[in-house]
């Protein structure tokens, strides 16, 4: 299963692997990471390690799907067993992950990082084929075509109109 806002048998590789829930997991452990180091700098969780626990055992590839997947079933929510899973693997740092967070703060920030990564992709396609179209319409500016108004036929013009 794929957290994709898309049909996810179509598109493109890299795409695909930005909304998989892989990588969903991935982002939301970078977020959590990321608030622990914010907290730490503010001085709101215990400076001298607090945060390089936690993101070490957020990048680790310890916290597995698999885990955070087992845990959900039996709390029936998903960043509650994030959390979980994650401060199991953080050890004595594991009691800070998520302070002071909510759920949304981490889902809506690895969503706007995943639409962040596709736009990087997106944009450089988006330059590519408006090169395209811009040969093509230079390419066939003069070729007449039928105009059409209100579901009918109107006088004839070309893409230079």
């Amino acid at each position: 299963m794929t957290v994709s806002p898309i049909e996810y048998r179509y598109g493109r590789e890299e795409t695909k692997a930005i909304f998989s829930e892989e990588s969903r997991l991935l982002y939301m452990l970078k977020v959590e990471a990321a608030i622990t180091r914010a907290e730490e700098e503010f001085g709101l969780v215990p400076r001298g390690g607090t945060a390089e626990m936690v993101e070490r055992a957020a990048l680790s590839g310890r916290v597995t799907l698999e885990k955070v997947k087992a845990v959900e079933a039996e709390t029936g929510h998903d960043i509650m067993a994030l959390t979980r899973v994650l401060s199991q693997e953080a050890g004595e740092a594991g009691r800070y992950v998520h302070l002071g967070a909510t759920s949304n703060d981490i889902i809506d920030t690895a969503t706007a990082l995943q639409i962040k990564d596709f736009l990087g992709i997106y944009e450089g396609e988006m330059v590519s084929f408006i090169l395209v179209l811009s040969d093509l319409v230079q390419k066939y500016r003069s070729v007449p075509m039928l105009g059409r108004t209100h579901g009918q036929h109107a006088s004839p013009h070309n893409f230079r109109a």
